[in-house]
This record gives structure tokens, sequence and C-alpha cells, in this order.
């Protein structure tokens, strides 16, 4: 029988290769949204507890590898915006679907304009707030099952 601390470690690294696949089948589907907003609503919910956050780390830096990124973009992207806007506009706005699709669409957005140098197409556009909505959803799905 596993303890407390050691069935959370084991369930994290099972969330990390869990993640690791699923990007493997959204590269031969690409349709299937990238679930970085999923990692980020993750990261804001965990990002006081060290395991999470480096789970969600290594999420993201096997992520920019498999895409042959820039390694620590994405890591300094979350860390970045959940200091500077997230925690602020919690203090303004109710934390609700919206709220969270909102923020998703933002981390997509913040990303792949590569902060704003790059302006994205209507079209692509339109795919990311379709992503934010998908996986706001599942977010929603996922805290209404852990309680």
């Amino acid at each position: 029988m596993l303890s407390l601390k050691q069935d959370s470690f084991f369930f994290l690294c099972l969330g990390i290769f869990g993640f690791y696949f699923y990007s493997l089948l959204r590269d031969l589907m690409p349709f299937l949204p990238p679930m970085i907003g999923f990692l980020f609503l993750f990261y804001a919910k965990k990002y006081d507890r060290f395991l999470p956050s480096l789970s969600v780390f290594g999420c993201l830096f096997w992520f920019e590898s498999m895409h042959l990124k820039t390694l620590g973009v994405l890591a300094l992207l979350f860390l970045i915006y959940h200091q500077i806007v997230y925690k602020n506009s919690l203090k303004l706005f109710n934390d609700g679907f919206l709220f969270k699709a909102l923020h998703v669409f933002l981390v997509y957005y913040l990303y792949l304009s590569h902060f704003f140098s790059v302006s994205l197409s209507l079209k692509i556009l339109g795919f990311l707030a379709l992503f934010a909505l998908i996986e706001s959803t599942l977010w929603g799905l996922y805290e209404k099952s852990s309680l």
C-alpha cells in the first residue's frame, strides 16, 4: 500500500505520461486541443504545491521539445501570466467558466503570437476560442469530479 505522498507522486507521474501520449495522439489528429489551457488551469489551482507545479512544467517542457520550440517559454509564460494577470483578475472578477475560458484563450494567444509580435488570422483565433471552450469545459468536469 502506498502512502499519500507516494500515491500523489504516482498520479502526477501518470499524468505526465498521459499528457505525453495525448500529445503523440494529438500529432496524429490535429483537431484535438493541445491541452495547454488545461495545464494552465491546473497550475493556477496548484501553483503553491511543489510536485504539481513541477509536473506541469515537465509537461510544458515535453510539449515544447516534441514540437521543436524554445524550451522554457511556456513555463515562463505560465509564471508571469499567473502572477501578473490571473491573480489580479481574481480580485476583480468571479472565478467562473467564462473567466477561465478567457484566461485559457489569452494564454494561447500570448504563446502563439510570440507575445504580440505576430498577428494571428481570424481562422486561428477561432480555433483558439474553440480550444479555450473545450479545455475550460474539461477543466469544469475535472473540478466537479474531484470534489
